[in-house]
């Protein structure tokens, strides 16, 4: 593995958190194992290529790594990076859109998948899941959920609607109305202390943990079966 691309990917993710950027460092946080956890520089960048909304990056990262190969080490190396890490905090800021293409199978078509603000809603839409999660139980003991965590939950799930529509990832935002209309029928219902709504939650927040993990790279297959499940809540909750 190119030690100095999976540096500078380091470098900009310890330098989005330093300013704040806690989402993003993240995502970058992920990007650099995925690339640092593969044999084939080269070809985990063109799997980072194929990704919306990452092409841009990754076509710096392949010169870079082409460069970097080349150059030599100490000082020079090292301003080289500092440079490089300028260019792509610019770069991934201004969040540039990436063009149409089709995407690969399983995927959902158009759009970023979990690109920029999609990410950032999906990640605190999944948080705000785990947090309900864990003041629901003490131990192995249900204890009911939380109105304002409900509520919480409800209201993040509505912004991954809006921006995962926006973006065009249309299972996601599917995902995010069919979730929302079920917490609706909770609240409605004040089922707050039916431990089976917990397990549905809970199965929810699992089938999006593989995406968050892979930035979009995994089969979306778990979170059709969530849809298809929290579909009609009358059927599991009467």
């Amino acid at each position: 593995m190119d030690n100095d691309t999976v540096l500078l990917l380091r470098r900009l993710q310890q330098r989005l958190v330093e300013e704040g950027h806690r989402v993003l460092g993240e995502m970058m946080g992920k990007v650099s194992e995925r690339i640092a956890s593969s044999a084939d520089l080269d070809l985990a960048l063109e799997r980072l290529y194929s990704l919306h909304g990452w092409d841009a990056m990754a076509l710096r990262l392949m010169w870079y790594a082409k460069r970097a190969r080349a150059a030599g080490t100490g000082v020079r190396r090292d301003a080289l990076i500092d440079f490089q890490v300028e260019e792509l905090h610019g770069l991934l800021l201004a969040a540039p859109q990436a063009a149409s293409q089709d995407p690969p199978p399983g995927r959902p078509a158009g759009g970023n998948v979990l690109s920029g603000e999609t990410f950032e809603a999906l990640h605190h839409f999944n948080t705000a899941l785990e947090e309900l999660k864990r003041s629901a139980f003490e131990g192995e003991r249900f204890q009911g959920m939380r109105e304002g965590l409900v509520d919480s939950a409800l209201t993040n799930a509505g912004r991954l609607h809006q921006v995962s529509s926006a973006s065009g990832n249309e299972i996601l935002a599917q995902f995010a109305a069919t979730f929302s209309l079920f917490l609706r029928y909770v609240i409605e219902r004040d089922m707050f202390d039916d431990v089976r709504v917990a397990h549905l939650i809970d199965n929810a927040s699992q089938s999006l943990q593989g995406l968050l993990e892979s930035l979009g790279t995994e089969d979306y297959g778990a979170l059709l079966q969530t849809i298809d499940m929290l579909h009609n809540p009358e059927t599991l909750l009467e």
